[in-house]
């Protein structure tokens, strides 16, 4: 239900299609009709788009091929490869009509990359690559997404964190081969985001999710830069594709 509610929120225009209502539902017994039933209950009613925006993107080789001459330490590939993946979708999702500001950029904890996130390696190169109507504060929190824990972000910053996790989880296993019925199950509002994006940017114009999230991934390609739509649009299904 988490999981439906976030693709519902990268509805960016309704269409004129009513309301998405978000249902719980329990099977129970009709007195009336003396059989099984299913009874529903309304949770979340959206009359109108959050406009909320998702950005998958990868790095296809897992940062095998960036030079480690290049760099400090692995954390500083991360920090270049987020930095390139924000960009395009900052780019692609938004416009000078309706621009972007980021407020604070939020990261699940540090201790994995063994040090800190680099204000200076993420958010300053950054600013200084953005088109004008895209702005980034200087604010960046890599503290456990735990909310258990006592060094933790704010409680709401880690919802979305662990919502994010969900949906890069879910997205993964849509795109990739899964034997988990369960997780094809829970993944199901998503194959249909990964539909309409395999189908192209024309046929995406004419959707409600438009605008709303992007998929993509880089490569590096004799020393150079390459990006693709992460979506193999020639496989005849999406679940042969070997990703992540």
């Amino acid at each position: 239900m988490f999981l439906e509610l976030a693709v519902n929120s990268l509805i960016q225009d309704m269409k004129g299609k009513g309301p998405h209502i978000i249902r719980s539902h329990r099977r129970t017994f009709s007195e009336h009709e003396k059989r099984a039933a299913t009874a529903f209950k309304d949770l979340i009613v959206m009359r109108e788009p959050l406009k909320a925006k998702f950005i998958l993107f990868r790095e296809r080789d897992s940062h095998v091929q960036m030079n480690d001459q290049y760099f400090p330490d692995h954390a500083a590939k991360f920090e270049t490869t987020f930095r390139i993946g924000l960009k395009g979708g900052l780019h692609f999702l938004f416009n000078p009509s309706n621009p972007s500001k980021i407020n604070s950029i939020h990261f699940d904890g540090h201790k994995h990359l063994k040090r800190n996130i680099s204000t200076d390696r993420v958010i300053s190169r950054l600013n200084a690559g953005l088109r004008d109507y895209c702005t980034i504060n200087d604010i960046i929190d890599d503290r456990t997404g735990n909310h258990n824990k006592n060094d933790s972000q704010h409680y709401d910053d880690c919802q979305f964190l662990n919502l994010t996790d969900l949906l890069v989880g879910a997205f993964r296993t849509v795109l990739s081969d899964t034997y988990n019925t369960i997780q094809k199950e829970v993944s199901l509002p998503v194959q249909e985001l990964v539909q309409k994006w395999n189908k192209g940017g024309a046929r995406m114009l004419n959707s409600r999710w438009n605008k709303g999230f992007c998929i993509s991934e880089c490569y590096l390609d004799n020393n150079q830069w390459s990006f693709n739509n992460l979506i193999n649009k020639d496989s005849e299904t999406m679940n042969q594709i070997k990703i992540f």
